[in-house]
């Protein structure tokens, strides 16, 4: 009898010193698939915090492409969780009984369940049954347009808050060449034409538009798009009144993105379609004129359309993490989602620890460097996310360099008075859009560009409208109003 209990003292004292999760049992191991990065994520330290925080061994496995998941999900390979940014594959992966059925499980936690609202769940959803988890982006600003604040002060003005205030900047811009290089080198406006629905964010709205000429806005006759509203034509009308005068880069319809931020950082652009985190174009400007500055414009106003202008911010659904159906371990899957959403795990497992590899002041994240360079690629591992709950931790991300911290916190500035998120974003995938969406996107392309170039062309924009609904974007609005008036 003394034996036993002397043996039973040893085996409490074991149990005691082991780790919470291994004292309850092993680790559970998933077999996790994301697409390919330029990490190993086998020694990735968020791998080494999950199985600390949560008890959890993620076996981490890269794919090169939506191909690739779709023959493993054919042919039925052992992974437990695979995560995916494609929505149009959801429902032929749910009708093809690849993937599984996880409403029961989603639906018994309820405090989970509540983390998304209802137009979250139904993108992840056929035919009213749940097939993943979701996993929605952040919700900050990450697009503006930037201008030269030393510009401005040479010429006398102060940051535009309308459309006829943005117009004479550009004005001034072109003919008081506040660069001194010559009105011939001065580029008032850039932004990028290829692929282009002629998105301007602040600029757009001012028109009664979304971010783009495809985005939706509720109207009191519900949703309409950018060729439905009066604004529409009056927005390509005032582009093409830009380029006609040299206001806008004369080489827009073949700039991308890159084109535009090689422009910025050269010196000769006034104001430009900018991204946050093309940071690069503001440390070569500064390397090259200490005295220039980038700051952005807010959302801009106009006459005769709402009074409080919008700036579009990020939202809505990210990607999704399907359990595959030859896997046994949905359960495992979806506690391993309840647990790191768990305020007990998710700032230890986004951030790593505070002192160690970021900080906190006045109310924001920032980066501790080297040691967050341990964290830089745990996003891979995030089985989901909420996106609300995400954005401030993000700010960590965000001042990873000193100009994009910069440019990020500039503009975010604007969000609580303006930013907004696209009704789209919270749509599911309607087969109205994903069998048009080609056809309509190939025309604006196509024609947005032509009417801005040329006003014969411009003079064509109700006939070019009838043939772009003709061409499936009837069909397309019709779907998008039923949706959102059997949802709100």
């Amino acid at each position: 009898m003394k034996k036993f209990a002397t043996l039973f003292l040893v085996l409490c004292l074991l149990l005691t010193a082991l780790p919470a999760a291994l004292a309850e049992g092993d680790a559970v191991d998933i077999r996790y698939m994301y697409t390919d990065d330029s990490f190993d994520p086998n020694t990735d330290l968020t791998r080494t915090l999950i199985q600390e925080e949560l008890g959890v061994n993620i076996i981490p496995e890269m794919y090169a492409s939506t191909d690739q998941v779709t023959l493993i999900l054919a042919s039925d390979q052992e992974y437990d969780a695979i995560k995916i940014n494609d929505t149009t594959l959801l429902g032929t992966y749910a009708k093809a009984g690849t993937i599984t059925d996880l409403t029961d499980i989603i639906m018994a936690n309820e405090t989970f369940y509540n983390m998304f609202p209802k137009e979250v769940w139904d993108m992840v959803s056929v035919d009213g049954r749940i097939y993943a988890i979701p996993e929605t982006d952040t919700q900050d600003i990450d697009w503006g347009i930037a201008v030269r604040k030393d510009w401005l002060d040479k010429c006398g003005l102060s940051l535009p808050t309308t459309v006829d205030e943005f117009y004479n900047m550009l004005v001034a811009f072109s003919q008081l060449n506040p660069a001194d290089v010559g009105a011939d080198y001065i580029i008032p406006f850039s932004m990028s034409g290829v692929n282009s629905t002629l998105y301007a964010n602040g600029l757009i709205q001012a028109f009664g538009l979304g971010g783009g000429m495809h985005e939706f806005v509720v109207t009191e006759d519900g949703l309409k798009n950018g060729y439905q509203l009066p604004g529409g034509k009056e927005y390509v009308t005032f582009m093409n009144r830009l380029y006609q005068e040299g206001l806008l880069d004369a080489d827009f319809p073949a700039n991308q993105n890159s084109d535009v931020v090689e422009r910025v950082s050269a010196g000769n652009v006034g104001c430009a379609v900018l991204c946050v985190w093309d940071s690069w174009a503001r440390d070569t400007l500064k390397a090259n004129n200490p005295d220039a500055e980038l700051v952005y414009i807010g959302a801009l106003t106009k006459e005769g359309y709402e009074e409080n202008g919008r700036l579009a911010t990020r939202g809505g659904l990210k990607n999704y993490l399907v359990v595959p159906a030859t896997s046994t371990k949905a359960q495992d899957v979806v506690n391993y989602c309840v647990g790191f959403m768990d305020d007990a795990h998710y700032t230890r497992l986004i951030l790593g620890d505070k002192g160690v590899h970021y900080e906190v002041k006045d109310g924001t994240y920032y980066p501790i460097f080297p040691a967050f360079n341990e964290m830089n690629k745990g996003r891979w591992f995030y089985p989901t996310n909420v996106g609300e709950k995400y954005t401030p931790l993000f700010a960590v991300r965000a001042h990873k360099e000193e100009s994009m911290g910069y440019l990020w916190d500039n503009l975010n500035e604007y969000k609580a008075a303006h930013g907004y998120l696209e009704i789209s974003h919270l749509c599911p995938l309607l087969k109205e859009y994903s069998d048009n969406i080609g056809t309509l996107t190939s025309l604006s392309y196509e024609y947005l560009i032509k009417m801005v170039l040329s006003a014969d062309e411009l003079a064509q924009y109700d006939s070019f409208v009838e043939r772009w609904m003709a061409a499936g974007g009837e069909s397309w609005i019709n779907a998008m109003n039923q949706w959102y008036t059997s949802t709100h």
